[in-house]
């Protein structure tokens, strides 16, 4: 079986689950997804044509997962939006369970810290065309690894201390594959963060 990375230390700073903390209306459509860390780092969106859905898929067993539509419009585009700063101004450990419905897409950002625009200044899990990467806004680090679609997996991203070392692993149940990229030009996120895709309506996004 896949063997995640070891965490050696560290303060929990964001902690997004689907079985605790999404509030839905009656249709499922989820207004907000509560931080369970302490810090009150919650997303929110109210708009109802771009809230997610909270839904309950077979293939993790029934339990809950937050689906997004990936589609990059201002009027359809679903995604969520925190405002707090998110406490991880150098080294970070961030691990995601989804899942990739397509990956003709051109750009999408499923988490995104940090204020966009600003170069070096933000952190992200990236997919160009289903390809695995990780951005600080404009600087960006492909791994050349084209994730299956429909499929469950676990995204951990490890960016050290220094700043200029990024490792990404793919974990399934039965594989585990990781890479490490070299990385420069970082620096400190400004305030809120991103689930799902961008604010198309926010300076200088265009797509996400």
């Amino acid at each position: 079986s896949a063997t995640l990375p070891a965490v050696g230390s560290g303060t929990l700073q964001l902690w997004l689950r689907a079985d605790v903390g999404v509030v839905t209306n009656s249709g499922g459509q989820v207004s907000q997804w509560q931080d369970l860390s302490g810090n009150g780092n919650n997303a929110g969106q109210f708009n109802t044509n771009q809230q997610p859905v909270l839904v309950y898929p077979a293939a993790i067993g029934g339990m809950p997962a937050v689906r997004f539509s990936g589609i990059q419009n201002s009027s359809q585009g679903e995604f969520l939006h925190g405002t707090g700063t998110v406490g991880v101004p150098n080294a970070l450990t961030a691990f995601m369970l989804y899942e990739m419905n397509s990956a003709t897409i051109a750009e999408q950002l499923p988490i995104f810290i940090g204020v966009p625009g600003t170069y070096g200044a933000s952190r992200g899990n990236f997919m160009a065309s289903g390809e695995m990467g990780f951005t600080t806004w404009a600087y960006d680090y492909q791994t050349a690894f084209l994730i299956p679609t429909n499929t469950y997996r676990i995204w951990t991203d490890r960016f050290n201390t220094n700043e200029n070392l990024i490792q990404l692993f793919d974990d399934t149940l039965h594989a585990s594959t990781n890479f490490s990229v070299a990385t420069g030009g970082q620096r400190a996120p400004g305030p809120g963060y991103y689930i799902g895709g961008l604010d198309t309506s926010a300076p200088s996004v265009s797509s996400g």
